[in-house]
């Protein structure tokens, strides 16, 4: 009799498990079995193992049999794998896989992680121990192998290699971080894929083997049936085998896809294809594009004018190792020239029709921009508004839906001669008004960007529409977003803007990176840096340093880096002189690569206003940049701060609104000019703006404190403290709703305040790994607990440091008792500052 086992995979258990485990083994008549858990001197050892996560997700042994399946072991091998011979660090490994958890809990979870591989597949699987590599000579990825075959040209091999999407059905739980690097490394490898079929098509079609071009079109219109350039080749190939009808219908079927799934306009190279086809005097392979003519659908010019270049290369090779001459060109005509194989035959009176036609294009092109579709003037012909991006692609790629709209809006304001609303601006109108004409003529604009981010099975495409204020399509676009079309999507909407509305493209200089994946890795740092917590910063530091370490010469990059060091130092998660000190060396980089960075000449500004004093330089510079860039929102905001700071209080405002104006729905601008009104002394002025506030995001903790003191000034005891107990239920604060619990009336309130300021003091005592607590925050404590003395030490002492956040104390609740004395006045003197017109209005 064979025996049996009770086996208790992967760890060893508990004793009670193990007890258990062996009276179950008793009734069944199986001895109990230690854990399996195969050890470096297992047969496998030592021999290459393959890590298979294209169309699946297991790591298995030469033979084929499986050796680890968890998901957060494949998870971990897989991100070591992808980073290849540069490696990847212990601290990306952890906000891939534990975003959430603890760190010393994050860093014990690592390490048991890696523990365990090791004690399966043996312990030289790993190589280095931060950054951590895979050992090539153990271990072979299937997406090494698929990018260097693709690389290399070697087509065929690539799609053999190809067996599915990257981990496709593979999920991580509590680990979205990893979910969405994961889910741009299928959408790469999807898009590599089937530009490898579009090599392989082209390439059997110019060496005449017409049955290959016809099967892997058959496979490339699987894999993308919604793209132009699959439908086009799959046509030409048909037309090749004379098949026109088939050819005719998978373009009939292609254009109504693409207007039920879309609402977009017809594709124009499918039309002229389809027509030349149609013809009686068309070619086996038509013209790719028809002539310029009135407003036509523009695909995503890379993928149909300029694919990879590796793409092209492979072709050209594939030519050279063609046995048969060539029966199609390898190279499609000249946009608007005839085709060779068309010009024999044109006879003289065709000559005539076509440059009667000709003509006629030539002139409704010319006469069509003069007469726009609706009575415009001159000024509304030129401005256009950008709606916000409609997401039907989920919640997981929420971050390139605003990185696109940063994007383009970017890459707009650098058109002359054209003013744009920034989709910030449309947010405010309801969604079902945003494309109406009302809406358009009442903010002065002619032509509307209509857009939304879709998912077509792995790919995501941004489908862009311009109408006028009728609602009239002008033209259309779809565009690939992939790390490999990024850098360039700035630049395609310039050109496809520019041809609808008829202005000059101009020369603007891109600061963008060539590496996709840098881009990629910036526009979900963007998502977290308007969180503006320092959580959210932490995740925006952590995203632009891998940034800046793909590509070193980024400087938008460093420019962002700037701005989120700063905000960990005044939030308290960095030493403030550390986080200054970071952001100067981030945004001098960011200058030496772009001396026009108007974020990093705001940066460097901020910190000479608010560290060095030197208000007036600080002052010219923020201006500066505001001359470079004077869309940006952040930038205004700095120049009302800083003016409010100097007790410019008027200019403050006007400036503060100006960025309000530039973002209406972000709460922080409204928040600022009640801050302004606070200081001056307009309490009911500042409520009115501090409510609005909250109107945007109800849950705004800073912005009911601040109101709690207003309320407490106006001398509304029983408002203030529901304020305080709105601020601890958003910060989920449950030792300062506590002190809440019995608080009424006035005395309440003062004990409240007390007794609070203590128990923070107490919490600030005690050593905190991830928060530090700056000393005006402290000295603010001492003031509010009555240590007067104490809190002017420990502000005297932050004027030794150059705290950023001193300037601070100017107008402060907190000091109103201080203000009379001669060391609070000698340092506001110190800083360049005069107490003398706060709270005098």
């Amino acid at each position: 009799m064979v025996p049996h086992y009770v086996v208790i995979p992967t760890v060893r258990p508990p004793s009670r498990v193990r007890s258990k485990a062996r009276a179950i083994g008793r009734r069944i008549g199986a001895p109990y079995s230690a854990p399996l858990m195969p050890a470096s001197r297992d047969p496998h050892a030592g021999k290459p193992l393959r890590l298979l996560t294209l169309g699946r997700a297991v790591l298995v042994d030469p033979t084929g049999v499986p050796l680890v399946g968890q998901p957060r072991r494949i998870a971990l091998l897989t991100l070591v794998a992808a980073a290849g011979e540069r490696g990847i660090s212990r601290d990306k490994l952890i906000a891939y896989l534990s975003p959430e958890r603890p760190t010393d809990a994050a860093r014990h979870s690592l390490h048991q992680l890696l523990y365990y591989i090791r004690q399966q597949v043996g312990g030289a699987i790993f190589l280095g121990s931060d950054p951590l590599r895979t050992n090539p000579s153990l271990l072979t990825h299937d997406v090494a192998l698929f990018d260097q075959a693709f690389d290399a040209g070697a087509f065929d091999q690539a799609v053999g290699l190809y067996q599915g999407p990257f981990l496709d059905g593979f999920h991580l739980s509590e680990a979205w971080e990893f979910d969405e690097w994961a889910s741009g490394e299928r959408m790469r490898l999807t898009n590599r894929y089937r530009s490898a079929l579009l090599a392989l098509v082209r390439a059997a079609r110019q060496c005449g083997d017409l049955d290959a071009a016809s099967s892997w079109s058959l496979r490339l219109s699987v894999a993308d049936p919604l793209s132009a350039p699959a439908v086009l080749e799959a046509m030409r190939t048909m037309a090749a085998l004379q098949d026109r009808s088939g050819a005719l219908r998978l373009a009939q079927e292609f254009q109504q896809r693409l207007r039920a799934e879309f609402g977009a306009l017809p594709d124009a190279g499918v039309d002229a294809l389809a027509e030349s086809i149609r013809s009686p005097i068309a070619s086996p392979v038509p013209p790719r594009l028809a002539p310029a003519a009135t407003p036509i659908a523009v695909t995503d010019a890379p993928e149909t004018d300029a694919p990879e270049t590796a793409v092209h290369e492979a072709q050209s090779s594939a030519v050279a190792r063609c046995d048969e001459p060539l029966s199609v060109p390898s190279r499609a005509p000249a946009r608007g020239a005839l085709p060779a194989s068309i010009a024999p035959f044109m006879t003289p009176w065709r000559w005539v029709a076509a440059l009667a036609v000709l003509f006629a294009t030539t002139v409704l092109a010319i006469i069509r921009p003069a007469v726009p579709a609706s009575a415009l003037d001159a000024a509304e012909a030129r401005v256009l508004a950008i709606l916000p991006i409609e997401n039907l692609a989920g919640d997981s790629v929420g971050y390139l839906a605003q990185g696109i709209e940063n994007t383009v809006h970017d890459a707009l304001r650098r058109l002359p001669a054209l003013r744009v609303v920034p989709a910030s601006v449309m947010q405010q109108f309801p969604p079902s008004t945003r494309g109406e004409s009302s809406t358009a003529r009442r903010i002065g604009a002619g032509t509307l960007l209509r857009s939304r981010l879709v998912r077509e099975q792995d790919t995501l495409r941004w489908v862009a529409e311009f109408i006028d204020q009728r609602g009239t399509p002008i033209r259309s676009g779809r565009f690939t977003i992939s790390a490999a079309r990024i850098p360039t999507l700035g630049s395609d909407v310039m050109d496809t803007v520019a041809a609808a509305m008829h202005v000059s493209r101009g020369t603007s200089p891109s600061t963008g990176s060539r590496d996709g994946d840098a881009h990629l890795l910036v526009m979900r740092a963007d998502h977290f840096i308007l969180n503006r917590d320092a959580k959210s910063m932490r995740r925006a530091q952590l995203l632009l340093n891998e940034a800046v370490e793909r590509d070193p010469l980024y400087a938008d990059a460093y420019s962002r880096l700037a701005g989120v060091y700063s905000i960990l130092g005044m939030s308290g998660a960095v030493p403030v002189s550390q986080a200054y000190e970071l952001a100067d060396a981030a945004a001098r980089r960011a200058l030496t690569l772009d001396p026009a960075q108007s974020m990093a000449i705001a940066s460097l500004a901020y910190e000479q206003s608010v560290r060095l004093w030197q208000w007036e330089a600080g002052e010219q510079r923020i201006r500066r940049a505001l001359e470079l860039e004077p869309w940006r929102p952040t930038t205004w905001n700095m120049l009302g701060t800083t003016l409010r700071m100097r007790g410019r209080f008027d200019e403050a405002r006007e400036a503060i609104e100006h960025a309000r104006s530039l973002d209406p729905l972000a709460r922080h601008y409204p928040y600022q000019i009640g801050r302004v009104f606070r200081c001056v002394g307009q309490l009911d002025s500042s409520l009115v703006w501090l409510r609005r506030a909250l109107v945007i995001s109800p849950t705004y903790a800073t912005a009911h404190e601040l109101i709690a003191e207003v309320q407490r000034k106006r001398g509304l005891p029983d408002s203030a403290l529901a304020h305080y107990r709105e601020m601890a239920t958003s910060n989920r604060d449950s030792a300062t709703a506590r002190l809440l619990n019995d608080a009424k009336g006035e005395a309440g309130l003062e004990r409240f305040l007390a007794d609070w300021a203590r128990q923070m003091l107490q919490d600030a005592a005690a050593p905190h790994d991830d928060r530090q607590v700056n000393k005006v925050t402290l000295a603010t404590l001492h003031a509010m607990v009555g240590d007067t003395a104490r809190a002017l030490d420990i502000l005297e002492l932050a004027a030794a440091e150059r705290d950023p956040t001193l300037p601070t104390i100017a107008c402060s609740t907190a000091f109103e008792r201080l203000r009379q004395s001669p060391r609070f006045t000698a340092l506001l003197r110190r800083m360049n500052l005069t107490s003398s017109s706060y709270g005098r209005r």
